[in-house]
């Protein structure tokens, strides 16, 4: 389980976009659910779905298609607002009507001023009563659609996919009354002069069939929404399912997770998806982690290649690794926060709050995993030392692995022995920086910052007088 914070740190909008394939708004919500919440009661059946094409969609997802104006939840919201209303004064009508033109033929003059009369306080009433508006009318048409694609769904012989299908076909009966005679609700009166839209458009105006049937269907809906959404998660899931396999098919290589009871995660060579030549890693551990090392060197990214692969390994049973194995937990981050105008809060007060949520976390009973790069970055040196030390020092004696990476190796000697230290570094030769983005055990011993402003260009004075005031500092300790 993850939350909007840890969405925007690990880009997980960008890995969304790859992985939605879906092919209607059901499948796009589902996926995106799966985020957020992984150990449902859905879970199960989806990644069996993942694993086994072992129910065919065939053309009913493309019949269904997404959404474009509303979101689901939005349409049934339309709905249940809408006040159902008796179809008692239609019928009268419809019978008033009716009862016109019998007596045509037995009292034809009387006859002829009675259907006038009873068309037109008909029409009055129609046009006064007449309430189909777009939103609904949308809403409606989607609901309809997802109905009447379930015929075309085909499964195995296996016990799940039966059960699913069984399911599906079962939602179907018992919504088939909302669908039934749906062509009678039509928005606009037809004006491309077709001869049967006109009469039925007359009829409908008449005998009020759009309004009786749009009443008829707001209380069916109102009565089934339970049965509606739950169609709307199956046919989401099996769209889902579909688009997790192609995009799990595109990948180099990838690992089924290995779900244990102990707080421990192991890694094997694992990788991040959106980088075009990722650099493998791999991590074991049960115990907190620290990593030092210089800029650039791949501290950010190794922390957001792990949170993914656990990610995935919870939400879509499978990880951008060779193997992994890992308790069920929950994923916070802080990492690349901003501050925030609107709300009125500095980067660092946006950042004492990121790291406050983790710590409310870790008092729970669920495990957690926590990554945070350059803790407390938004602060002075001192204050920042001894407020990330206590911070991390905290959480690692609680129900948690940190993952957190920082410049300050001061850290490396407050937080042992709880946290392990590891570190990448880089290779600087002829005018030249290179990095091997491997990760190693223990401190890292380098820097770069200032080797990285004459590579960027910044004048020569500049970079000596900064290494000038290093050399000093290392030496007298003040600067």
């Amino acid at each position: 389980m993850i939350d909007k914070i840890t969405w925007d740190d690990l880009s997980l909008n960008e890995i969304y976009s790859g992985l939605n394939t879906c092919c209607t708004s059901a499948g796009e919500d589902f996926l995106y659910e799966r985020f957020f919440d992984p150990f449902d009661s859905n879970r199960e059946d989806f990644i069996y779905l993942i694993d086994n094409k072992c129910i065919k969609p065939n053309k009913s997802l493309n019949l269904v298609g997404k959404l474009k104006k509303y979101k689901f939840k939005e349409c049934l919201d339309k709905i249940s607002n809408i006040q159902a209303e008796s179809n008692i004064k239609h019928y009268i009508m419809i019978l008033f009507v009716i009862l016109s033109f019998v007596l045509i033929f037995v009292y034809p003059g009387p006859g002829i001023l009675f259907m006038f009369a009873a068309v037109s306080a008909s029409l009055v009433i129609y046009f006064k009563e007449q309430r189909l508006k777009s939103g609904e009318l949308y809403a409606f048409s989607y609901i309809i659609k997802l109905i009447n694609s379930i015929t075309y769904f085909s499964g195995d012989s296996s016990d799940r996919a039966n059960a699913i299908i069984e399911e599906l076909n079962s939602l179907k009966k018992k919504l088939s009354n909302i669908g039934r005679f749906s062509f009678l609700i039509k928005k606009n009166v037809s004006t491309d002069g077709n001869p049967i839209d006109v009469i039925l458009d007359y009829l409908r105006m008449i005998f009020h069939l759009d309004i009786i049937k749009f009443n008829n269907m707001v209380s069916s809906v109102k009565e089934n929404s339970d049965e509606i959404i739950r169609l709307y998660e199956l046919i989401g899931m099996v769209d889902a399912a579909c688009a997790v396999r192609k995009y799990r098919d595109s990948l180099s290589y990838y690992c089924i997770p290995e779900f244990v009871e102990e707080k421990t995660l192991e890694i094997e060579d694992g990788y991040h998806p959106l980088i075009v030549k990722p650099v493998s890693n791999s991590i074991n551990t049960n115990k907190s982690v620290l990593l030092t090392g210089s800029n650039a060197s791949g501290k950010s990214t190794f922390l957001k290649m792990v949170a993914l692969n656990i990610i995935f390994a919870e939400s879509f049973g499978f990880s951008f690794a060779k193997s992994i194995k890992l308790k069920r937990c929950s994923i916070y981050s802080s990492m690349a926060l901003r501050d925030s105008i609107s709300d009125g809060d500095s980067y660092f007060i946006k950042e004492i709050k990121a790291l406050k949520r983790i710590v409310d976390a870790a008092d729970s009973d669920e495990t957690i995993i926590c990554f945070i790069d350059e803790v407390l970055r938004g602060t002075n040196t001192i204050e920042r030392i001894a407020a990330s030390s206590e911070i991390l020092l905290n959480l690692a004696d609680k129900n948690a692995i940190v993952f957190a990476a920082t410049h300050d190796n001061e850290l490396t000697s407050t937080l042992s022995p709880k946290y392990e230290n590891y570190h990448f570094t880089e290779e600087i030769k002829d005018n030249d920086i290179s990095f091997s983005y491997k990760l190693l055990q223990g401190v890292s011993k380098t820097r770069n910052a200032v080797k990285l402003l004459s590579f960027m260009g910044f004048n020569d004075e500049t970079v000596k007088n900064a290494e000038k005031r290093i050399n000093s500092f290392e030496t007298s300790g003040t600067w």
